[in-house]
């Protein structure tokens, strides 16, 4: 099952980087985009090691609960990853009128800023990256 986030994980980056050469995305979508799914992969590594480690943490997003199975953390984090990239894809790209940010910029960076303190808060408290 690692096996299959982790190729699901690179695919959709490698897919992203194949939506720009479309000329839809440019290199700031790319770079949020693939900025996002690195937090997120992180973010499975360290959920990963919880659940290896529950006699010492637990896990606080109450979606997966304080305890939640490998399977469970696998299928969370790979719709994740998906649902992210299809609503940034979905979103409009270009900038309008006076507009300083993109709708699809503003959700990537939003997730971004919400994600990152999460795994920079793991990694105080001697979280560790597991696959």
């Amino acid at each position: 099952m690692k096996r299959i986030v982790l190729f699901c994980t690179f695919a959709l980056l490698l897919f992203c980087s194949s939506a720009a050469q479309a000329g839809e995305w440019d290199k700031k979508d790319i770079t949020l985009e693939v900025t996002y799914q690195a937090i997120n992969l992180i973010d499975y590594g360290q959920t990963t090691f919880i659940v290896k480690n529950s006699d010492r943490y637990y896990e606080r997003n109450r979606m997966l609960g304080q305890h939640p199975s490998q399977q469970n953390v696998n299928v969370y984090f790979v719709v994740m990853a998906l649902g992210h990239f299809l609503i940034s894809d979905l979103l409009p790209g270009e900038l309008k009128d006076d507009d300083i940010i993109s709708y699809r910029n503003m959700w990537q960076a939003a997730n971004i800023i919400y994600r990152a303190p999460f795994v920079i808060s793991n990694h105080k408290i001697g979280i560790k990256i597991a696959f």
